[in-house]
């Protein structure tokens, strides 16, 4: 599981810095997780205003909730495989935003990776409801770890999120297995929401992709 997580992490650290981006907006009535998709060809997404950067990449940016989004978008076979999307117009109503727009999906956090900038934490919580705490009990933690990452000083959090029922198919085979990377791999086909902000410069990405991408 700490490899997969790597990899996002990775994903998002690469976004620091975005040049010559193109301009769009999504418009009031389009969320920003759907101005670029899954499966979207580079002439569709040129169309959106990206602009090719190298081999299978292109940029792109755009206004969402009052924040201005760089955004990396990597194909293969000619669509879009994963988008990163970063902003430094960080709020407390941007991270809502977000948050409600997983709860609208019917997307429920499943790992949650905290640093205070010098050791970490990660937490499984399809394990912890394979123990029987249930979804109120799941927010409380989720909140908490955000509680307690916004009075650190240092350090980032970092929330990845599944559909709902790939969160009980992964609470299921954890419950049989005992295995983490077992549990995950149930959702190796699904989207994967990932939300990262770190105290260094207040910044958010937003990353999705599927888990086996």
């Amino acid at each position: 599981m700490r490899l997969l997580l790597c990899g996002f992490l990775a994903l998002c650290l690469c976004l620091g810095a975005s040049v010559a981006l193109a301009q769009g907006d999504p418009g009031d009535q389009q969320s920003g997780l759907d101005f670029f998709t899954m499966g979207m060809s580079p002439a569709d997404a040129k169309k959106m205003g990206a602009k090719p950067t190298g081999k299978n990449e292109m940029l792109a940016q755009f206004k969402w909730e009052d924040a201005r989004w760089n955004t990396l978008l990597t194909f293969k076979d000619n669509e879009v495989v994963t988008v990163a999307m970063t902003t430094k117009d960080l709020t407390i109503p941007l991270v809502a935003a977000f948050l409600k727009e997983m709860d609208e999906r019917l997307y429920a956090p499943f790992v949650i990776v905290r640093s205070d900038g010098s050791k970490s934490s990660e937490m499984f919580l399809a394990k912890e409801a394979a123990a029987g705490k249930d979804k109120s009990a799941l927010d409380d933690i989720t909140t908490d770890e955000l509680d307690t990452y916004a009075g650190q000083d240092a350090g980032s959090i970092q929330i990845m999120f599944c559909g709902q029922d790939n969160f009980e198919t992964m609470t299921s085979e954890y419950k049989k297995t005992k295995d983490a990377d077992a549990a995950m791999a149930t959702a190796s086909d699904e989207i994967i929401y990932t939300m990262q902000i770190n105290k260094k410069d207040d910044m958010l990405v937003i990353v999705y992709a599927t888990l086996k991408t």
